[in-house]
Order: C-alpha cells, then sequence, then structure tokens
C-alpha cells in the first residue's frame, strides 16, 4: 500500500477554513493548549514526578471539551481513551504530547513516547476509512461500518523553551517504537509564547493517559 502524501496546513486562512470543515476553530484549540500550559505551569518540583505531565493532559482534555460543547461535541472515554467527539461521531480529538518537530511545517512529528492499544486501535481504525489507494485501482470506496468510519486526531503539543506549538493531525501509522509517526493531515496552530524568565515549569518523563480497560467476560 502506497504511503499517502501528507496535507499540510499552515497559513491561519487555510488553517481556519479547514478547522471548519471539520467544525472547529483556532480559538477552541488554542484555549485548550493554553489551559494545559498554565495547569502545568502552577505545578513544581514538590509535585509527584508523573503530576505535571498528566496535569497539562487533563486540562488540555477538559478545555478542549468544554469549548467544543457549545458546537455540539461530546465528550467520550470509551475503554479510558479519552476523547471530544463531534455531534455526528464521525470525528474524536485525542491530546498527545509530540516531540521537538510538532507544530514545524518542515520538519515530520511523531508522538512524545510510544502509544498504548486504544491510539493503535484509532489510528489502525483511521487507515481503514481513509481511502489510501493509488489511482486507478478502484474508483468505489468500500462501505465500511459506522465504527470503522471514525477519524481520531490529535492535538499534538510540545513545550520548547519559550512557546508551546501545537498541531491537529490525523494519524496514519505508528513506528517500530509504537509511536505515531505518519500523518495523512496536519494543521499547524499558531504557537504560544510565554517568558522563561517569569515561568518556570517543572520537568517529567512521563506522557499522556492511554490504557485499555475491559470489561471482564
Amino acid at each position: 500500500m502506497a504511503e499517502p502524501a501528507t496535507d499540510l496546513y499552515f497559513e491561519i486562512f487555510d488553517v481556519e477554513r479547514r478547522l471548519g470543515e471539520l467544525g472547529l476553530t483556532a480559538g477552541v484549540l488554542l484555549d485548550a493548549v493554553r489551559a494545559g500550559f498554565i495547569g502545568r505551569s502552577n505545578c513544581s518540583e514538590l509535585d509527584p514526578p508523573m503530576y505535571p505531565g498528566q496535569t497539562m493532559w487533563a486540562h488540555t482534555v477538559r478545555c478542549l471539551r468544554q469549548g467544543t460543547a457549545p458546537l455540539l461535541w461530546i465528550p467520550d472515554n470509551s475503554n479510558n481513551y479519552c476523547v471530544a467527539l463531534s455531534p455526528e461521531g464521525g470525528i474524536a480529538i485525542a491530546v498527545s504530547t509530540g516531540d521537538a518537530n510538532t507544530g514545524c511545517r518542515d520538519a515530520v512529528p511523531s508522538t512524545n513516547s510510544p502509544k498504548g492499544p486504544c491510539t493503535a486501535e484509532a489510528v489502525a481504525t483511521n487507515q481503514m476509512a481513509l481511502d489510501l489507494r493509488l489511482p486507478g485501482e478502484d474508483e468505489k470506496k468500500p462501505e465500511l461500518p459506522a465504527a470503522q468510519q471514525r477519524q481520531t486526531w490529535l492535538l499534538l503539543i510540545h513545550m520548547d523553551k519559550s512557546e508551546v506549538r501545537a498541531e491537529l493531525s490525523l494519524p496514519v501509522s505508528l513506528d517500530e517504537q509504537e509511536k505515531v509517526s505518519s500523518w495523512r493531515e496536519r494543521i499547524i496552530l499558531p504557537s504560544v509564547d510565554f517568558d522563561p524568565n517569569q515561568i518556570e515549569l517543572p520537568t517529567d518523563d512521563s506522557d499522556d493517559i492511554d490504557i485499555d480497560v475491559r470489561r471482564r467476560a
């Protein structure tokens, strides 16, 4: 199967237009990114090591859900995989930390750490839902069950020395280390600047929560 080309949006007009097609705005996503940054900046070295990263993730998810609620999006926590779900259920957004290439149009990002089974399942569903065949192979898309047509996007966030970079991107594959490293679309958001002399951020080695919890038979 041929690897699809990545559609890249970085000019603000194109970003807003594409987000509008998805039922979103850049403002809603940036508010969530800022909320996560503020949550993390309120942590200190006295907190447990995993707390700053999980706090940023949790605050971002909460604000994302608050911001999309007026647009009729709903929260979904199936299998403890926390997403915001579009009104018709065809689009889900999860939050993840990304590497230093996040938000850079001239480089390809990956998730900061290996992902769990929920993300892997979502990426596999994305692959099935997209028509990745070469032109002329088959003009008609196969009919897929509704559950296999959902696209799960990642709000990918990276905190640099003086800015937070983010993008909303559609993952299509994981690498050998189980990191998401290939994308069908990337919508790069304006960066969020901050003064490192006024804000000292705690460090930790944790990543977002991705747990597969299933009921016993």
